[in-house]
């Protein structure tokens, strides 16, 4: 027999089923009518909603069945907030005779807990403008206001003892209401004296039975032999029909440690911020371009800048003459993209006038040139790397009203795309079911599809805003979110690929623009943007502002942003020419680590500089590294700052690594693929690699023999090799 507590859980849980019947049939205000009077489940993205549609009283109706103004500190705060914000919307409006009633009858009952507060709002009617007050002068349009109310309110709930255990919706499964009567009945219909194969059910009010066929066989029902003989009657499906709906699961509960909003240090780049791109395997390694076209590397965790380069045109006579005639009469010139390759060991640079340069990069502060390419008339507005049939290429477009594609290995131009009426603002390439494809953005806002061909754009749609729009896929490449700004507002949504339309569009942004939006997105679940001064940030599945952070101040009013590949660390451009790092838990712990890391190896600098050596730091460093060599002590690693980590990259795109070996030379390393490919990356010789032997510090070098690419190739596309990790092994080769 069930005790009273177990049968109080399973009462909550009908009131849970229930409800989420009433969602999957669309009564929703009888759902919100039943939440609100069993106080059992808080739904939050309904309250949002209703603050952002500035419905008070249904607000406070509905809060009124979860808690009272007096239960404790976090619900009356709740409660003023709500309604100073309704005060403050009166007086927007220049309504003092609401604002008025709205004091006396709601606000003053806070005048016993904290009598100073209210005299100051009181105050607020003695002005022509409540703006003029001090506390208020950066009071925003009201729907900004309103998206920055829910993060307070949403933080106040998940503190409130009252709310605990009710903000999150039990996860049944879809239907679950249906699927309980369905086994009921199934059940029921076993039970039957005379199971008919196609039952029929006429109500739920009464057991379920099937009817007496007529002129039944008097002898059938006796003979209790035959009887046995009937076959047990297994319904096939279900005797209700069950709604193909998606699980009524919730957002995942957020963790204010997955944000990042903690400042960890402030880098100085000396001239304002016009780009930034961590690199995609170094978490820690930020390369940044400036308004006076400098780049900018740096180690973030030792807050170290590794590079600063100048711009200089690399060899003038080999760009166009348009180019060279512009150049001499204005050599002006500012970055308006910096980006990675997709592996790291490239970046590219493009100029705010015809130039495209790529670097290769060598670890550490070691950058050379590599391709100078006149790529447009005008500004080159945006860059990207992407692999295309087995071949690195940097594509770009400009203000000449094109997009081209290049090789970046040798520069050579591989496709024209014209279809664009106007300058190219934006570009993002992306792939699926092995169809690489690209989309475009004008600065008129068309979007437009293009295959890496001659065919012209295969399909052409309208960006909300018609104006600069900015796209960037989540990191599993499945959502896509557009961020615009027009002359008269922001929009920041994602968007059906499928449809061309728009999925879902995400409130909180300012609607007078004060500079173009900067986005991101984090880890498949968070969105970022730059705006009003502030960082806002938002859960992908909500269109409600989840959190918002100033960074400490001394934020621009769309500042620059972007996050780190795993999304645990956030570059933020400042007013003083500076980079604000910002991190959450997970950033911290890297930065430490990393840091940690340099400090081990500064250590033996420091020893050799205090003992009176005038030699360099890479003299020291490679005295170390030899006599290191002349040891053949086995030593023990205690400390995590004597280990360094490196990702190595698998080019040929293998199944998971089923063996893993070095060399007995000590220069490359021997993976075994479980599809029996054999992967060799070798570690190059060079002045940060003398000995060309395995090291954190230099990036390996993936290697196949040239006579076998296209084999190799060829048998992994046709699948010749199978799962052999079980029958198959490695020994190490000399």
């Amino acid at each position: 027999m069930s005790s009273p507590s177990q049968k109080a859980l399973l009462s909550r849980d009908i009131v849970y089923l229930v409800l989420q019947y009433l969602e999957e049939e669309n009564f929703k205000e009888t759902m919100h009518q039943l939440e609100q009077e069993s106080g059992l489940y808080f739904n939050m993205k309904y309250s949002e909603e209703e603050v952002m549609n500035g419905n008070w009283n249904e607000v406070e109706k509905y809060l009124y069945g979860f808690t009272k103004v007096d239960d404790n500190g976090h619900s009356m705060k709740i409660f003023f907030e709500i309604r100073k914000q309704k005060f403050l919307e009166a007086l927007d409006k220049l309504d003092r005779a609401k604002a008025v009633e709205i004091l006396r009858k709601e606000l003053m009952v806070f005048a016993s807990s904290d009598a100073d507060l209210i005299k100051d709002i009181t105050l607020l009617l003695t002005l022509d403008n409540f703006r003029e007050n001090v506390q208020f002068s950066k009071y925003g349009d009201t729907e900004s206001v309103r998206a920055s109310l829910l993060v307070e309110l949403r933080k106040l709930l998940e503190g409130n003892p009252q709310f605990h255990g009710k903000l999150q919706f039990p996860c049944p499964g879809s239907s679950r209401l249906r699927t309980l009567i369905n086994q009921s009945l199934n059940w029921q219909h076993q039970c039957c004296k005379n199971p008919q194969t196609h039952p029929e059910v006429k109500t739920l009010f009464v057991n379920h039975s099937c009817e007496q066929p007529n002129g039944a066989n008097l002898l059938l029902q006796a003979n209790s032999s035959l009887l046995n003989s009937i076959p047990e009657i297994n319904l096939l499906g279900n005797m209700l029909p069950v709604p193909n709906l998606p699980q009524s699961c919730p957002e995942a509960k957020y963790n204010p440690k997955d944000i990042t909003k903690t400042v960890a240090m402030t880098l100085d780049q000396g001239f304002a911020i016009n780009s930034m791109d961590f690199h995609p395997i170094q978490q820690t390694l930020l390369l940044v371009g400036t308004n006076i076209a400098d780049i900018g590397l740096w180690e973030v965790a030792t807050n170290d800048r590794l590079v600063l380069r100048n711009f200089k045109v690399w060899d003038l006579k080999k760009c166009g003459k348009t180019f060279q005639k512009s150049w001499a009469k204005n050599s002006k010139i500012w970055i308006n993209r910096v980006i990675w390759s997709l592996d790291g060991p490239m970046f590219g640079v493009a100029y705010s006038s015809h130039i495209v340069q790529i670097y290769t990069y060598h670890g550490g502060n070691d950058i050379r040139e590599h391709l100078e390419i006149d790529a447009h008339v005008g500004h080159v507005h945006d860059i990207v790397f992407a692999n295309l049939e087995k071949r690195l290429c940097l594509i770009t477009c400009g203000d000449d009203e094109t997009i081209k594609v290049w090789d970046a290995t040798t520069g050579t131009r591989l496709f024209i795309l014209r279809g664009h009426v106007g300058p190219v603002y934006s570009i993002c390439p992306h792939y699926k079911e092995d169809i690489q494809f690209l989309y475009s953005i004008g600065c008129d806002g068309k979007v437009k599809t293009w295959l890496y061909d001659d065919q012209g754009s295969r399909k052409d749609y309208d960006a909300p805003g018609r104006w600069n729009t900015n796209m960037a896929y989540s990191a599993d490449g499945t959502r896509f979110f557009f961020c615009g700004t027009s002359k008269n507002e922001k929009f920041l949504m994602e968007w059906n690929e499928s449809e061309g339309s728009v999925k879902r569009t995400y409130r909180g942004l300012k609607k007078c623009p004060l500079g173009i939006v900067k986005f991101d997105t984090s880890r498949n679940r968070f969105l970022a943007a730059g705006d009003d001064y502030l960082i806002k940030f938002w859960d992908m599945n909500n269109v409600n502002l989840l959190d918002i952070s100033d960074a400490g101040g001394g934020l621009p009013a769309s500042p620059m942003i972007r996050f780190n590949k795993e999304g645990s660390l956030l570059a933020v451009s400042t007013h003083g020419n500076g980079i604000k790092i910002l991190a959450n838990g997970d950033g911290l712990v890297l930065l430490h680590t990393v840091k940690a890391c340099f400090d081990g190896l500064r250590n033996p600098f420091e020893a050799v500089a205090k003992n009176g050596d005038n030699r360099s730091i890479v003299d020291a460093r490679q005295r170390i590294a030899d006599d290191l060599m002349d040891k053949s002590k086995m030593r023990e690693i205690s400390e995590p700052a004597q280990c360094r980590s490196l990702r190595i990259m698998d080019y040929l795109q293998s199944t998971k690594i089923c063996r893993l070996m070095y060399l007995n030379s000590g220069a490359a390393l021997l993976a075994l693929g479980s599809n029996g490919i054999h992967l060799l990356w070798k570690w190059p010789c060079n002045e940060h690699n003398p000995h060309g032997k395995a090291t954190a510090s230099v990036s390996p070098q993936l290697w196949v023999p040239p006579t076998c690419q296209d084999m190799v190739q060829q048998n992994i596309s046709q699948g010749k090799f199978g799962d052999l990790s079980h029958k198959t092994s490695i020994a190490a080769p000399d």
